[in-house]
């Protein structure tokens, strides 16, 4: 889709810019590595890129700030089975649509371009299968993928109380990977085709580094089913690959 690939290449244009001032200022990220999911499906066509987060050193800055990442996706109202697949999730004037997002251990087939929908998300299909959410610091919330771990510690889930206030006091109080309970739901808004657009730009302070994240997945749900998901791979933004993916 011409939109897929005019805002792929903003998010990119963007980063180089940032990655400009950040060399002025003394921080050189041409080295650095990042994580990105390109939807390219019948419900989802889009991208979203995680990059470790640098601050300048100083006085009062620290070394390292997690990570941030930037997303830019379309929904296609016009997808067969659309207002079924999101009326759970659709605002009473239908204008938003709101999904929950995770990172989540495990990812969808690799011989799904474009990353997978509904049941090819599920939890017992992929290699490996795309299992429940990223939990490194076991908070342990109901669908943790350390389900295991987390019963020896006798945390079922009743416990978990992540919300972007309890995450800004206390971040073990979240799962690394629940970033929609981290940072809010995502929105999507209608467009004046009667398609819908979300964007966004997101900090977080003590998110996973992206050596972390390569092979995971992103899982989006309208509610608690899954809709669309789509595989976390490495890029190298000085790589002769990334910048030709960029210039289509």
């Amino acid at each position: 889709r011409n939109f897929y690939r005019l805002n792929a290449k903003s998010i990119e244009h963007e980063h180089r810019n940032h990655m400009h001032a950040e060399r002025v200022r003394g921080i050189d990220h041409s080295g650095d590595v990042h994580v990105r999911s390109y939807f390219g499906n019948s419900l989802a066509q889009g991208v979203m890129e995680f990059s470790n987060s640098h601050h300048h050193s100083g006085k009062n800055s620290d070394k390292n700030g997690g990570n941030s990442y930037e997303l830019v996706i379309h929904l296609d109202g016009k997808a067969e089975g659309f207002n079924t697949i999101y009326e759970a999730c659709m605002s009473e004037d239908r204008n938003e649509i709101l999904l929950n997002y995770h990172i989540h251990d495990g990812r969808p087939d690799a011989n799904l371009v474009g990353g997978g929908v509904t049941s090819e998300c599920a939890p017992d299909v992929g290699s490996p299968p795309v299992g429940g959410h990223y939990d490194p610091t076991l908070a342990c919330g109901a669908a943790t993928g350390e389900t295991e771990n987390c019963g020896l510690l006798n945390r079922n889930g009743s416990q978990y109380d992540c919300t972007p206030e309890t995450y800004n006091v206390n971040p073990w109080s979240c799962e690394v990977g629940d970033l929609s309970n981290k940072h809010g739901m995502l929105k999507f808004e209608r467009q004046m085709d009667g398609d819908y657009l979300a964007e966004r730009r997101q900090h977080d302070a003590y998110g996973a580094l992206v050596n972390q994240l390569e092979g995971k997945s992103i899982v989006f749900h309208c509610g608690s089913p899954r809709v669309f998901c789509a595989t976390l791979d490495i890029v190298d933004p000085s790589s002769r690959d990334f910048q030709e993916q960029n210039s289509m």
